[in-house]
């Protein structure tokens, strides 16, 4: 809808612009007009009214003056005659100033007629200027309010899309959080599943350790070879070296040497693959007093070679065919 006045475009079924405010409704003016008029009546009546009536009754008067000179002549000379002999006059002269002053009294009764007349002209006109006036003051609040109402219907839409938005926002996130949830679920049954299976493991694993025995003699054998560290003339020995082939490559943590009623330090040994190797702080000949006794537990994932032979070569020692040291 187009308004007629700013020429702004309005939603079809609005009563008032938006813009400035003109009432696009044609079929609420008479409505509007008639409840103005009677605001009008009832607050001018005593002012505006009287005086109107008033002018009425003065004009209603001049008419009754002027219906007596309509009769025919000889009435009237008659009654004419009758009433200057009552009024008492007598000549012409007492006649004309009788004449001249009724005149002079129905022109000022007439003038302060036309006077009245002319103000309750003026203040039917301000009547109606006030009228236009609350009238356009009307459309004017009305077309506030209407553009309030917008305003309020737009901010409750924006607020319903958010609501929806964040509604939906939510949803979507408890369902991430769900499946998240879920997801760390599984994660954790499938994590004490590996627990129960190392707790297995490790159990099977300690159930089947080994313990092994190697005496040291004077020849160096296939599972056992003692490498005696080089010493100055005349210097005692230092010690030796000890190379040990198990039968299995242990897990490192679980070895333990054992000699005599001593224990060997696990910072002094190291492994590699299934061979124990360990620095030995005495004599080397102390070693033949009595046997190493060796126990582990041997690695179930170990995917390594396994060495099956020791041996000394031009002073290196050999695992298999892979020189050690």
């Amino acid at each position: 809808m187009i308004c007629s006045q700013c020429k702004a475009e309005n939603p079809d079924g609005k009563n008032f612009c938006s813009d400035c405010g003109l009432l696009l409704t044609p079929e609420l003016k008479p409505l509007i007009r008639s409840q103005v008029e009677e605001y009008v009546k009832e607050h001018f009546k005593d002012r505006n009214i009287v005086d109107i009536e008033t002018t009425h009754l003065v004009a209603d008067r001049f008419m009754k003056w002027a219906k007596w000179f309509l009769f025919p002549a000889t009435g009237l000379l008659v009654i004419f005659a009758a009433i200057l002999a009552l009024l008492g006059i007598s000549n012409y002269s007492d006649f004309h100033k009788t004449i001249r002053r009724a005149s002079v009294e129905a022109l000022s009764e007439a003038d302060s007629a036309s006077k009245k007349a002319k103000e309750a002209i003026s203040r039917s006109d301000e009547a109606i200027h006030s009228f236009d006036a609350a009238e356009a003051k009307m459309d004017q609040q009305l077309g506030s309010i209407q553009r309030l109402s917008d305003k309020v219907a737009g901010m409750e839409s924006q607020t319903a899309n958010r609501m929806t938005t964040a509604s939906k926002h939510v949803e979507e996130r408890v369902t991430d959080l769900d499946r998240e949830v879920a997801s760390a679920n599984k994660e954790i049954a499938a994590q004490q599943s590996k627990l129960t299976s190392t707790n297995e493991l490790v159990t099977a694993m300690f159930s089947k350790g080994q313990v092994e025995t190697f005496l040291v003699g004077f020849v160096d054998t296939p599972t056992c070879v003692v490498y005696r560290l080089d010493t100055g003339p005349n210097q005692p020995q230092r010690g030796a070296l000890v190379y040990l082939l198990l039968k299995a490559a242990p897990i490192f943590q679980t070895v333990q040497i054992n000699y005599h009623v001593y224990v060997q330090p696990k910072s002094s040994y190291r492994l590699n693959e299934n061979v124990l190797i360990f620095l030995w702080g005495d004599p080397a000949d102390n070693l033949k007093l009595f046997p190493f006794e060796v126990s582990y537990v041997p690695d179930p994932t170990y995917k390594g070679s396994i060495y099956s032979e020791l041996s000394i070569k031009d002073g290196h020692i050999f695992a298999d065919k892979v020189q050690l040291q």
